[in-house]
């Protein structure tokens, strides 16, 4: 196993559905993503874990959602969906700022700004920031708790099913409500219609703080 990744991997256990990366890909995102990222690809393909709640992602998979969320952007074009989790957050890496946002609840358009590494991306070292930032991940943090606090992704499982690789899990307002009166709404959706029809139905807002439950 790769050193640089062996703490995720240790954290989030082997892929459950993986899918292999083709060299036009790999050609393309060269010079715009970390080498250690392509690499990751490479090694790995585009995968699940724990019965989907996390996913490293084919960014171009997601660029006609990006384009209908943040088009009208100045350097929109620089972001690129690089991780999602089994609710919709969609991390994004830009090659000058790394990690900056990540789009933390697509349902209420909550764009979380971060730190981001721009400092040491340009010091040369995005390879190292990609790295940190995977090895940073934690299992916990990729769930979303109800209003009381408790973790939903092993209750909606149990009710819907493991996710496919464009699935996600979709209810009104998840963390408003207990667990016991918003598990019965929750659904399975495409996600890129998911991100689609919020793109159309709430406003986009920029925040240096994570949504409540996220």
């Amino acid at each position: 196993m790769d050193n640089r990744f062996k703490l995720f991997f240790e954290k989030f256990g082997l892929p459950t559905h993986s899918e292999p990366a083709d060299a036009a890909t790999l050609a393309r995102f060269q010079g715009n993503l970390p080498d250690s990222l392509l690499e990751f690809w490479r090694t790995h393909g585009f995968c699940g874990f724990r019965e989907g709640l996390f996913w490293i992602v084919n960014p171009e998979a997601y660029e006609p959602d990006m384009r209908k969320w943040f088009g009208a952007f100045e350097g929109a074009k620089d972001y690129f969906v690089i991780a999602r989790t089994a609710f919709g957050k969609l991390y994004l890496w830009s090659a000058r700022t790394g990690a900056l946002f990540t789009f933390a609840d697509p349902g209420r358009g909550w764009l979380h700004q971060g730190k981001g590494s721009a400092d040491d991306i340009a010091q040369g070292r995005a390879d190292q920031c990609l790295e940190t930032f995977l090895q940073a991940q934690e299992p916990d943090a990729q769930d979303i708790r109800d209003k009381n606090g408790q973790a939903l992704f092993a209750l909606v499982v149990e009710k819907l099913g493991p996710l496919s690789r464009d699935e996600v899990f979709h209810a009104p307002a998840p963390t408003l409500l207990p667990a016991s009166e918003i598990l019965p709404h929750f659904i399975k959706m495409d996600i890129h219609a998911y991100l689609g029809l919020m793109a159309e139905s709430v406003e986009l807002h920029v925040s240096n703080e994570l949504p409540p439950g996220y």
